[in-house]
């Protein structure tokens, strides 16, 4: 299924600049693509998926959860609409000065759908702001945003969409 983007909505416009959107359209309701270039005029309920978690992220590379201050461990789940959710709250016995690191492995059926995923956070330890990238295939990295930082004790939110 693919959704109305602005090429779609142009198109679409164009369509029914004499009419009126359908009646309805509920909270989860989308306009489907039927064809290359025509979108139906009726609305359409998304199936809900099912939620998922939240689940424990095991960590590599020296990397630990940081169960101080209540930040909680590193963490990830799925709500009903496909998006994943990730948590990342970790520390490192030794500080990392590489421009980025893996530091974990998110499984399949939590991965972004249509390419990688980023957010941004910080480090604790030194203020410095980070960045995290979840790849497509799984690896999620902790990437410096200021070349001279490290970092040791991070904490990172980010949500991205997997696909019900």
């Amino acid at each position: 299924m693919e959704f109305l983007n602005r090429t779609g909505l142009a198109h679409l416009w164009d369509r029914l600049k004499s009419r009126t959107l359908p009646a309805g359209g509920a909270l989860g309701a989308v306009l489907r693509k039927t064809g290359a270039g025509d979108y139906e005029t009726e609305w359409a309920e998304l199936a809900p998926g099912k939620a998922e978690g939240p689940y424990e992220l095991p960590l590599v590379n020296g990397w630990s959860h940081a169960a101080a201050g209540g930040w909680g461990h590193t963490r990830y789940w799925k709500s009903a609409d496909g998006f994943v959710h990730l948590h990342l709250s970790a520390i490192r016995e030794s500080a990392v000065t590489l421009n980025s690191q893996q530091i974990a492995t998110i499984p399949a059926g939590f991965r972004p759908v249509g390419g990688n995923a980023c957010g941004t956070g910080y480090d604790y330890s030194s203020s410095s702001p980070l960045g995290a990238l979840v790849a497509a295939s799984g690896e999620v990295y902790v990437r410096l945003v200021k070349p001279t930082a490290s970092y040791r004790y991070i904490f990172i939110d980010l949500a991205y969409y997997a696909g019900t």
